[in-house]
């Protein structure tokens, strides 16, 4: 459980990130490159389909009426076949008359129709204010199921969540979808925010699934043997096989199916947003492959609730429960934030689209017929804005209504109803020649109102708003007209009831006021239009014999005035210039009638975009912009072109085909051609700003080195090409220009040319190298320094060369060399005090002790047998004297052995290894081989001290049972090898401070071999034992002879 002020806090975060996203996507589109126009974002965003609906109420629906939840997604998938036939040709219609909703459309096939419009608005208001409440209801429930208020803030937060709900909803809503006028039909911003939101729904909707089938069960298999084992059916149950009627099941697939294009948020993302008719045909198998995603788990959902006790009419929220009752907030927390998103996508686009056409088809038409309301015009954002608010208040409130009574599913249903009625005057438009404005309306009005009696009334009295009486007895007790079951029609369930008779009113209809109204000539040229939408107009020829006679300030004046009812001056002057622009016209004083009518053309698809089709044309009419001398005029052209064709209908309808064919490709191209010229101008932007860094990393590169502590040299086949300031003062010559241009081997002394090139030579061509070596250097005095270098391999101006840094440590090294000595000789006065003390042990007081115990002894044998007791004390007191002595002389061997003197180091190591097995459980293998005659005696002592440290190692450390040792000497080197099999250790993790902590004695041993110039290795790894390695010379080298000159060079190479 959360506190309210948390769970609102993660909205508030959650719909920024959305908002920045939708930002992003605005200037993107901006900048030339639209992240939006992709199909992947086209079929993500038709995922507005599944609200809060499908996230929570299929799961609902599936646990009272079984697989028939299916319906409302098997009738979308179906009709997707039909797609690319007619969506295709309902975006072509939308591009062609800049349609910006449902009502926009209906209006524009049907002469343009101002009242057909708003009607069409009426029912999507009534319609979707159901929707909306569906939404609000699944929030609100869902935020009270998972918050426990304890704090005053969360307390208050959690009492009135309904209206901050509401108003985070408004507000969201008008940010994203309302907050400027825009000309244009399309918000990239929206629908990448849409398609987002999409994607989020999914992914945690199928973790929810995957957490109930997998986590609390044992997969798909476990949750129906389980079910199928349980002896009783909770009441109200619909997963249990039942007989569902053909008639139902194809009643849900009809709504279904309309409703996946026909509510007005699907035809304003579907058709509306549209920006390639191409992505249609990857949202043909893209978006039934969502659908079946999101649905795959909602049965097993449905089951496991059921499984587990919830009980039946709290279905709704299984998805959210099961995971909140099992402990897991996190998860809980996700999937409402899943359910939140799914409900927001659905409000923010519904009432952005209710919002256009409630103040392009309602509003607006109320100024001509009440002229005090001009104002509407001046502030058409804020009514939009007002718009949104006073919808999304209806919704709320016809949650408050009906939500507690009717479960999520049921509200759905409702609108899907409602818009079912728009199918006819829609399908029918862009089919069938002969469909007018009378049959449009009859069949609109007619079917809404069936649907309003037999569907949405039944909703008011369950609600509470209406006697019960009216649905079982019927109005006036007539019970003919009783709304489920009207005219005496029975045997159907409720929602099969009204679809039968709505879509009977107002198919009839429909086509009964079609018929019996005679087209007139602009009727016929939107049925031809509409129905023919994939066959352009004949576009007229610009220019010709017409004279440019018609003053174009004049006509820009007009359409400048009349755009200022709509937008502030700017947006005016930038329509308008937009509109000359496109038609070609900016730089003209005098237009020809067919230039004017061009203007006039696109000055209406623009404003179309802004106040709909209807109201544009109508607005556009009513502003006399052309003369009745032009309208004549214009009207003569047209007879003029089509005689001039001199081509019967059938001819000339294939000619257009052709003709629109070859346009279709050529813009299709010219597309493709701005596309690629924009990508290679970001191209060119781009390298220029790289060039510009680049430029910019080279010098600050270059200042780098100029200036650098080190020397700098770049090396080509062993000549120096580039050298540094530092690097001429380090070999002493005065400038740069003495040195660049010689030979490598011109800075390095004689002893090391042939090591130093060998590496060079190494890297040069690809070989391994160390990356950092020492080497001795010669100045131009020919005096020598000593350089430790680290070297790479780079390009440079096209060619491989080598870069290396290079620094004098010849301090270094004598500092180097002064500690080595001073090592040395504290080792070695180590050594001499050891054998001074050892022998001070063994001499002098090792023979007072034998001494004091021959006296003792002899004491004891003078003492009366009379005296036990005295004599028991001599004897105590005699075998304390022999093991004092028996320390001391041990102590005296681990100072210094005296038989390393007097018989040497193999019989010395041979001893201390048995003494050390008879102490310890330890299996030692011992092997010298090659010691014909003795070694110098620091070398003998300085390998006794390592195999001592060593053995010590293996009994404190090791917890091993078998060692070997093997010496072995080959002039002029001795080498000993320690190996034991205990559980070793990782070198790179000690250091100094650690070795000292452990007693491991790692550094003494470095210290007595360097002291004597040898060299030591050790290997080790976790459960791996450890090898010592010490390679030791006969006869160390005197302190005069290991100068900074004879140092071996290879100790730094790495």
């Amino acid at each position: 459980m959360f506190e309210s002020l948390t769970v609102i806090s993660v909205f508030c975060f959650y719909m920024g990130l959305i908002f920045a996203l939708a930002v992003w996507a605005e200037r993107r589109q901006a900048a030339g490159r639209s992240v939006v126009n992709n199909p992947l974002v086209y079929a993500l965003s038709l995922s507005v389909f599944c609200t809060t609906w499908t996230y929570y109420g299929s799961v609902g629906y599936a646990a009272t009426s079984g697989m028939l939840f299916m319906t409302i997604y098997l009738g979308p998938t179906l009709v997707v076949i039909f797609w690319w036939g007619l969506l295709r040709k309902l975006v072509r219609i939308k591009t062609n008359h800049h349609i910006t909703s449902i009502a926009d459309f209906i209006g524009a096939r049907y002469e343009k129709s101002i009242p057909l419009a708003a009607l069409a608005t009426l029912i999507a208001l009534v319609g979707t204010m159901p929707y909306i409440a569906l939404q609000l209801k699944a929030v609100l429930t869902t935020f009270d199921m998972i918050t426990h208020d304890t704090g005053v803030a969360s307390a208050w937060i959690g009492s009135h969540v309904g209206p901050i709900v509401l108003a985070l909803m408004v507000v969201f809503t008008i940010i994203f979808g309302v907050r400027r006028l825009d000309p244009t039909e399309r918000h990239e911003g929206i629908v990448m925010a849409v398609a987002a939101e999409g994607l989020v729904k999914l992914v945690l909707f199928m973790a929810a699934g995957v957490f109930v089938v997998y986590y609390l069960f044992d997969g798909f298999g476990d949750i129906f043997t389980r079910y199928s084992a349980l002896t009783e059916t909770p009441a109200g149950m619909g997963l249990k096989p039942k007989s569902i009627g053909f008639i139902t099941w194809g009643s849900y697939l009809i709504l279904a199916a309309s409703a996946v294009l026909f509510l007005p948020r699907q035809f304003h993302i579907a058709v509306v947003e549209n920006q390639h008719e191409d992505h249609i045909k990857k949202a043909m198998w893209m978006f039934p492959l969502y659908m079946l995603l999101i649905t795959i788990f909602a049965y097993p959902i449905a089951l496991a609730g059921l499984i587990t006790g919830l009980p039946v009419h709290q279905a709704d929220t299984f998805v959210l429960q099961l995971p909140l009752r099992s402990g897991h907030s996190l998860l809980t927390l996700l999937v409402f934030l899943g359910g939140f998103s799914a409900a927001t996508s659905m409000v923010l686009i519904t009432a952005m689209t209710m919002a256009t056409m409630i103040s392009n088809h309602l509003l607006l038409p109320l100024v001509d017929w009440i002229p005090a309301l001009g104002f509407i015009e001046r502030h058409l954002l804020k009514s939009r804005w007002l718009a949104v608010t006073c919808f999304i208040l209806m919704g709320y409130w016809f949650e408050r209504l009906v939500g507690g009574q009717v479960m999520l599913v049921n509200i759905g249903i409702i609108s899907f109803a409602a818009v079912l009625q728009f199918a006819p005057a829609i399908v029918g438009g862009i089919f069938w020649r002969q469909a007018n404005s009378r049959g449009a309306m009859w069949g609109l009005f007619a079917g809404a109102m069936v649907w309003a009696y037999t569907m949405l009334l039944p909703a008011l009295v369950t609600g509470g708003w209406f006697s019960p009486h009216l649905i079982t007895e019927g109005p006036w007790h007539l019970s003919f007209l009783r709304p489920e079951q009207l005219f005496g029609v029975s045997g159907m369930d409720p929602v099969s009831h009204s679809v039968f008779w709505s879509l009977l009113a107002n198919l009839g209809l429909y086509i009964l006021g079609s018929l019996t109204q005679r087209p007139n000539q602009q009727t016929q040229r939107d049925a031809e239009a509409f129905v023919g939408a994939l066959i352009d107009e004949a576009v007229l020829s610009r220019g010709g014999r017409h004279e440019a006679y018609i003053s174009l300030p004049d006509k820009r004046r007009r359409i400048e005035a009349l755009l200022l009812r709509y937008f502030e001056p700017a947006g005016a002057a930038a329509v308008t210039e937009k509109c000359l622009r496109e038609t070609g016209l900016m730089d003209r004083e005098r237009i020809s009638i067919t230039e004017l009518a061009e203007l006039y053309n696109e000055a209406e698809k623009n404003l179309a975009g802004v106040v709909g089709t209807a109201g544009a044309h109508r607005t556009l009419t009513s502003a006399g912009v052309f003369t009745p001398r032009e309208s004549q005029e214009l009207s003569e052209v047209y007879g003029e072109i089509l005689a001039g064709l001199r081509a019967r209908p059938e001819d000339l309808k294939r000619r257009i085909n052709f003709l629109q064919e070859r346009h279709e490709l050529a813009n299709r191209h010219a597309e493709e051609l701005e596309e690629k010229v924009a990508e290679l101008q970001n191209q060119i932007l781009r390298r220029k700003m790289a060039e510009q860094q680049l430029r910019e990393s080279e010098e600050r590169y270059r200042t780098a080195i100029e200036y650098s502590n080190d020397g700098v040299v770049l090396i080509k086949d062993n000549i120096l090409w580039y050298v540094n300031h530092k690097f001429a003062e380090m070999f002493g010559y005065a400038s740069r220009r003495e040195i660049v241009g010689r030979s490598l081997t011109t800075i390095v002394h004689p002893q090391d040319r042939d090591r130093v090139v060998a590496i060079s030579g190494a890297r040069r061509d690809g070989h391994l190298s160390p990356a950092r070596y020492d080497f001795k250097g010669l100045r131009k005095d020919g005096t020598s320094l000593f350089i430790a270098v680290s070297a790479t391999s780079v390009l440079y101006k096209g060619r491989t060369v080598n870069l290396a840094y290079l620094r004098d440590v010849t301090d270094r090294r004598r500092h180097e060399d002064e500690i080595r000595q001073l090592s040395r000789r504290l080792i070695q006065g180590s050594e001499d005090e050891r054998k001074r003390l050892a022998a001070d042990l063994h001499d002098e007081f090792g023979q007072s002790l034998s001494a004091l115990h021959l006296g003792v002894r002899s004491l004891a044998g003078s003492l009366p047998q009379q005296l036990a007791e005295q004599l028991t004390h001599c004897e105590s007191l005699t075998n304390i004297i022999e093991e004092l002595a028996e320390n001391v002389r041990k102590i005296s061997s681990d100072l210094r052995p005296d038989m390393l003197d007097h018989l040497g180091l193999i019989p010395t190591l041979e001893w201390y290894v048995r003494e050390l097995a008879q102490r310890a459980p330890l299996d030692i293998k011992f092997e010298a081989v090659g010691f014909k005659r003795r070694l110098d005696p620091r070398v003998e002592i300085v390998l006794y001290r390592i195999m001592q440290e060593a053995l010590n190692n293996v009994v404190k450390h090791a917890q091993e049972d078998q060692v070997s040792i093997r010496l072995t000497y080959s002039h002029p080197t001795a080498i000993m090898v320690i190996s034991d099999n205990g559980k070793g250790f990782d070198p790179s993790d000690l250091h100094p401070d650690m070795e000292r902590r452990q007693g491991i004695g790692l550094i003494s041993m470095r210290e007595r071999v360097a002291s004597v110039g040898g060299s030591i290795d050790i290997r080790s790894a976790p459960g791996k034992g450890c090898t010592i390695r010490v390679a030791l010379p006969e006869r160390p080298p005197l302190e005069s002879e290991q100068t900074l000159e004879d140092q071996p060079r290879s100790w730094r190479e790495a």
